[in-house]
């Protein structure tokens, strides 16, 4: 039988980051520095949760992955009164995982195992494929039964999807419209023929032809997109080299001053870049200014919100299950 701490799903250790500071604020922990170290089956328990152990060398190890972070931008070795304080931090976010954990296994799923087959044969077919090396089928199987009671828990204690008011994401629209401002942009497209600052004369010489020859396709009458998709060797050739809204000095000077000054509708001159060659239409133009509430703001301002309150809704879940159980420290 695989132990609790092995099986929690990573995504609950993420979901918890930010909501274990609210409950560690609430919640002192002891040190234990007079007592002697506790151990189970060999090894040191920190703490216990309702009955079931969390063991220091857990503990060390999300410690060691939280300064590792830091060491990557140079940062020191922490001092031995804030390494104390980093431990007592982490080992509160344990204590907060044991105890979503253990009450999530109380639900009653009851097409569990089809869900677990469904899942396995969506990540074997997917890009984390390759993480499964090494991991046993009865691994692999745990591991995504504790993620389907969890998301099973979040849902049912309404945490997972909580509902935003419409009112609320429009107030906060009205009240921080400076943030929605956005620089004047223009919908265009364009066909590229690579020519970089290194190529050759000769190499220049063709692409330049190549580009030419495009664009007396399309004044000839044929399709932008038509002649972007055989000709252009930009990303873009396969959408009819539809670059989307580009704002100002996104692009490369000379792109952009024709870009900003091209009349809608028409074709440009050839221009050079540091790419190569492009002729470009300018699609459609969007004047500076705020960015109206329809305009996908409503949908980034809801998952922004939902955000926030997805993590106060946890946090306060998790003071309430600290409530009832029975919390054992011995930190040393």
């Amino acid at each position: 039988m695989i132990k609790w701490e092995k099986q929690v799903p990573v995504l609950l250790l993420g979901l918890l980051m930010a909501a274990f500071i609210w409950s560690y604020c609430q919640v002192p922990m002891a040190a234990a520095e007079d007592t002697p170290a506790v151990k189970e089956d060999g090894r040191v328990v920190v703490a216990k949760v309702n009955g079931k152990p969390i063991y220091e060398d857990q503990l060390n190890q999300q410690v060691e992955a939280t300064l590792s972070k830091f060491k990557k931008y140079g940062k020191r070795e922490p001092a031995p009164e804030l390494l104390r304080q980093k431990r007592e931090q982490v080992l509160s976010q344990l204590i907060d995982n044991a105890l979503v954990y253990q009450a999530s296994q109380a639900l009653n799923v009851p097409d569990m195992d089809e869900r677990i087959d469904k899942r396995l044969g969506e990540i074997r077919k997917g890009p984390q494929a390759s993480r499964l090396t090494g991991r046993s089928d009865a691994e692999l199987r745990d591991s995504i039964r504790s993620q389907i009671f969890l998301d099973e828990y979040l849902e049912k204690n309404g945490i997972a999807n909580p509902v935003v008011p419409e009112e609320d994401i429009k107030a906060y629209y009205d009240k921080n419209q400076a943030s929605f401002t956005a620089k004047e942009s223009v919908k265009v497209r364009h066909i590229l023929v690579k020519a970089g600052e290194e190529a050759k004369p000769e190499e220049k010489e063709k692409a330049r032809e190549k580009i030419d020859k495009a664009r007396q396709m399309i004044l000839g009458g044929k399709e932008f997109a038509v002649v972007a998709k055989e000709y252009s060797d930009c990303d873009s050739a396969a959408a009819g080299g539809d670059l989307g809204y580009v704002e100002k000095e996104f692009m490369p000077p000379e792109f952009d001053k024709v870009a900003f000054s091209l009349e809608s509708g028409k074709l440009s001159e050839i221009v050079q870049t540091k790419f190569g060659y492009h002729v470009l239409e300018v699609i459609e133009r969007k004047p500076e200014g705020v960015v109206s509430y329809d305009e996908n703001v409503k949908e980034f301002i809801k998952k922004f919100l939902q955000g926030n309150l997805k993590r106060q809704k946890l946090a306060a879940h998790i003071q309430e299950l600290r409530g009832k159980a029975k919390i054992e420290t011995f930190l040393r």
